[in-house]
């Protein structure tokens, strides 16, 4: 559930949401290089998964690298990502932990 938002001083907004499960997710979006870099800062998590892409289809490449369509989700492999189906969507999500950094390039 969508929160709000707040700015830091450099403008760089944090975006809050909760869970039923009191879950809270703060989280920031910087353009680092040529792409995103999705940095989640989790309180309350234990015991949920973090759903970083859902999509029809979401494929391993590589280590750490996930393929979405014409996007690819890089994500530390020590973070434990999985890929599930739910209906007919795959989910790529990782469990809950302090500090979650992934990033999107396309």
């Amino acid at each position: 559930i969508y929160k709000g938002y707040d700015v830091n001083a450099s403008q760089t907004p944090t975006f809050t949401y909760t869970n039923a499960n009191g879950l809270i997710c703060k989280k920031t979006i910087q353009a680092i290089d040529n792409k995103l870099e999705i940095n989640l800062n989790i309180s309350n998590g234990a015991g949920n998964k973090v759903i970083l892409a859902k999509a029809e289809n979401i494929e391993k490449v590589e280590k750490n690298l996930y393929k979405i369509g014409q996007m690819f989700v890089l994500v530390n492999d020590k973070l434990k990502p999985e890929i599930r189906t739910e209906g007919k969507e795959r989910i790529l999500q990782v469990p809950a932990q302090e500090t979650i950094t992934y990033s999107l390039a396309w």
